[in-house]
């Protein structure tokens, strides 16, 4: 397992720990969430994976403290701001909110593995479909190709629509970050139903 990926998944579980907090003050949840934000958006920035994504990756609820320093930390990162100016900055952003904002729920990751799997299926579908382009193998770049090296032969309906989303986009000649970015913001546009779905078949391999 790779450096990056062992961060990442260090990154995740202090989310869960974090987001499950019980109310302390501000200056201690920025404590915890600047490092949060920055550290967790740097992993997944340097990976090449979108905000959206990213914000995923780490269990963020939109809208949330977290989240809204999460984001800008990502933003700053594309700018090429240096670690210490991004920590600055997020720090400045918390010291904005007050005690009762920050001590609000902003992470949907549960202990012990328990989170609901629709809220995770669209980031981990996405994740696998993009990255299955590698696995083509010198094969042409069809849907039929495409599909094959994903599911096979079978018949896994709302796997296949973002089967077809991702190879749409990879024909119109889209970069990685932009397939990930845009099949993951297709899959949480549908419905609750269609992400159940998703979870059933993509979790049951």
């Amino acid at each position: 397992m790779s450096k990056a990926v062992v961060l990442a998944l260090l990154s995740a579980g202090l989310f869960c720990a974090v987001g499950k907090a019980q109310a302390v003050s501000a200056e201690l949840q920025c404590q915890l969430q600047v490092p949060a934000a920055v550290h967790g958006t740097s992993v997944w920035y340097q990976m090449g994976y979108p905000f959206n994504l990213t914000a995923n990756n780490l269990g963020l609820l939109p809208g949330s403290t977290l989240y809204q320093m999460a984001e800008q930390a990502f933003g700053l990162w594309q700018q090429g701001v240096s670690e210490t100016a991004v920590m600055a900055q997020v720090s400045q952003r918390c010291a904005s909110f007050s005690a009762v904002e920050l001590n609000r729920e902003y992470s949907f990751f549960e202990e012990e593995g328990n989170t609901p799997t629709h809220l995770t299926a669209c980031g981990d579908m996405t994740t696998t479909v993009v990255q299955s382009f590698a696995l083509l193998d010198g094969q042409p770049l069809t849907l039929s190709n495409f599909k094959a090296v994903i599911i096979g032969e079978e018949q896994k309906p709302a796997i296949t629509r973002l089967i077809v989303q991702a190879f749409n986009l990879k024909q119109q000649g889209q970069l990685e970050t932009a397939i990930l970015e845009q099949t993951f913001a297709y899959c949480q546009q549908q419905s609750a139903e269609f992400k159940q779905q998703l979870a059933a078949e993509f979790y049951a391999e």
